[in-house]
């Protein structure tokens, strides 16, 4: 009995960081619709020698487990040959027809030939190529499964690049190949092209521990939770193992339950401006002020209410090129991502170069410029450009903040998990103590709970920061240079950026360099945050 003090005084001392945490970082029921069905294959225990994989089969019935906790219709295959891989693929494609979600997980060795993935049986002869052939289903097969199926969200899931056993023969490469899917589809990777997944130290896969760790979050999006994946395994590995997603899926799709009803409530300033940044009600920017006064994007936000409340007629002289002549001669689609981008316009598709929506809104920018003469679709563009690297920026140093937090939670927790398990431990089956199980249980939880938001926070700041990414590289590759976001004076004038500020455009600029020689999905840039901290 006197252990319980010292015991209970480090409680405590976990309430009062708990607090701390709350003060820094801060957020339905639970029955899913329609049928969900999975098709769970490990390959571990291979006829050759020095085949062997230690985590495959337990990764499969890890993940059955978190599964059927989420409704799921399973079959789970372990170390299948050639014939029984193909047998429960042909089990998939009946049960996975018009299912809300319907989703294939391979663990085992993979190998690309030709542009093509091969999942390899565990009854491989041989390594030659036609041993290969012979003893490996194709992503090819499972996508056209899904295709055929017609689930309204199919995933794949491949973690199988654990080594290369075919690496001594002349045809076969590292990793496995891009491969593109269809709409609805999604597919995620252990590791990025070319690379290699680790099998682990422990009872999975270090992708799988990731998986197995965020699936049944409530509240996540399917992009979202394997974004937390991916982020998980970067931190992990320290870089050295990067997965990546490709997906084209319209809506949005849980595994767990659509909200999530935690105590308090997840205030994000950088979701919320993500949905009011191209807003055309001034009401919007307003609320944002409210919430956010001195928040990282409200000069900006003024400058649109002034727009919106006052808008500066275009007025045209004579002899000056007009905006639908300018407009005749520009890309469609990124002159109107660029006015987009600097709020002038919704996002909007199929706008046609003399488009009344475009026209209006190409005179309200130039309205805005200190010269409309010199107002110019490569200024529209450069302005854009500009206003994408401010924002992200803003956005890394989120990031940088987010992951720290994260962390110290982490930590946190881990120390009050200890502490409540040495005081169970000390109580043993006495009664009296159950009052002060209970209160430090709820210690925990609230931490739990803690944890929860400030990964939330995550969420927002990176998948921002990735839309971010993936607008420079589409848009604005060959215009955005270390000089941009403190250069030339643009309609809306960064002022004087902060040391840090710039530090961290310099660093999207290499993200986004980076995004154009690696595969799209991939989370290499997540890396750079992680290890400045």
């Amino acid at each position: 009995m006197n252990r319980f003090p010292r015991i209970y005084s480090k409680i405590n001392w976990l309430s009062v960081i708990f607090g701390i945490v709350l003060l820094h970082f801060g957020a339905i029921a639970n029955a899913q619709v329609g049928t969900r069905v999975a098709l769970l294959i490990g390959n571990g225990d291979y006829q050759l020698a020095g085949m062997d994989l230690a985590n495959p089969v337990n990764d499969i019935n890890a993940l059955n487990g978190s599964l059927e906790g989420l409704g799921f219709e399973r079959r789970v295959v372990q170390d299948a040959s050639m014939a029984e891989m193909e047998e429960a693929l042909v089990w998939f494609e009946r049960a996975a027809k018009n299912a809300e979600m319907a989703m294939v997980f391979y663990a085992g060795h993979g190998v690309q030939l030709d542009g093509e993935n091969y999942l390899i049986a565990s009854d491989l002869a041989g390594f030659s190529q036609k041993n290969m052939l012979d003893a490996s289903m194709t992503l090819s097969q499972v996508k056209g499964v899904l295709g055929r199926a017609e689930p309204k969200i199919g995933i794949v899931v491949l973690d199988a690049c654990r080594n290369n056993p075919f690496l001594a023969n002349d045809w076969a490469d590292t990793g496995l190949a891009v491969a593109s899917g269809g709409t609805g589809l999604l597919i995620a990777y252990a590791t990025d092209p070319g690379n290699v997944a680790y099998d682990g130290t422990g009872e999975n896969s270090v992708f799988t521990e990731a998986l197995l760790d965020n699936i049944a979050t409530d509240g996540l999006d399917v992009r979202v939770m394997f974004g937390r994946v991916r982020q998980q395994v970067v931190r992990t590995t320290g870089g050295a193992q990067v997965p990546w997603v490709e997906e084209s899926v319209l809506g949005e799709y849980y595994f767990g339950a659509p909200e999530r009803s935690t105590p308090g409530v997840v205030d994000d300033e950088l979701l919320y401006w993500r949905e009011i940044a191209d807003a055309t009600d001034p009401a919007a920017f307003a609320t944002y002020l409210e919430r956010y006064p001195q928040g990282l994007f409200a000069s900006f936000a003024q400058s649109r209410i002034d727009y919106l409340t006052n808008p500066v007629p275009y007025q045209p002289i004579e002899g000056e090129r007009s905006s639908q002549l300018l407009l005749a001669s520009a890309d469609p689609d990124l002159a109107a991502t660029s006015l987009q981008v600097l709020g002038y316009i919704p996002q909007t598709r199929g706008l046609t170069p003399v488009s009344a929506d475009l026209l209006q809104a190409f005179d309200a920018y130039r309205a805005t410029l200190p010269d409309p003469q010199l107002a110019s679709i490569e200024r529209l563009n450069t302005d854009a450009a500009r206003l994408t690297v401010f924002l992200a920026a803003t956005a890394g140093q989120r990031i940088r903040t987010d992951i720290a937090a994260l962390a110290s939670v982490e930590r946190t927790l881990k120390v009050a998990e200890d502490a409540f398990a040495q005081l169970v431990d000390a109580a043993g089956e006495n009664p009296d103590y159950q009052p002060l199980i209970d209160e430090a249980r709820g210690d925990v939880d609230q931490i739990v709970a803690a944890k929860e938001q400030v990964a939330k926070r995550l969420d927002g700041s990176r998948t921002y920061y990735e839309a971010l990414v993936l607008t420079a590289q589409d848009n604005y590759n060959t215009i955005i240079t270390p000089e941009l976001l403190s250069g030339a004076s643009s309609s809306r004038s960064l002022g004087n950026v902060a040391q840090r500020l710039q530090a961290d455009a310099d660093l999207f600029l290499k993200h986004v360099r980076l995004a154009t020689t690696r595969v799209r999905g991939s989370y290499i840039w997540m890396n750079d945050f992680i290890t400045q901290n």
